[in-house]
């Protein structure tokens, strides 16, 4: 692969930045910025652990559609159950009214 040198000119501040969010993910600053504008670059070092943090995610999200059909079963058949109950309690009020 040919490489071609880029220099330009940034406060100390961004480059103190850049510096800092390289050492966060343990690459270099030219590594930095090759992962973050030219994701091809770097595609077999990234894909894998995005690949595992995709699987977490979806686990997570399986688990939480579990729950919430889970959660939404039970607040139907509670609110079946008050229905039921409510109708009930209705009825028993007719009969009232009708024998006074």
């Amino acid at each position: 692969m040919k490489s071609e040198r880029i220099t330009f000119l940034a406060t100390p501040e961004f480059k103190d930045t850049l510096r800092q969010a390289a050492a966060r993910e343990q690459i270099s600053v030219g590594a930095l910025i090759r992962a973050r504008f030219d994701p091809a670059a770097n595609a077999d070092a990234s894909s894998g652990a995005e690949a595992q943090e995709l699987r977490q995610l979806t686990k997570e999200l399986r688990d939480a559609l579990r729950e919430a059909r889970a959660a939404l079963q039970d607040g139907l058949a509670q609110a079946e159950h008050s229905l039921r109950e409510l109708r009930q309690g209705d009825r028993g009020d007719s009969d009232e009214r009708q024998v006074a």
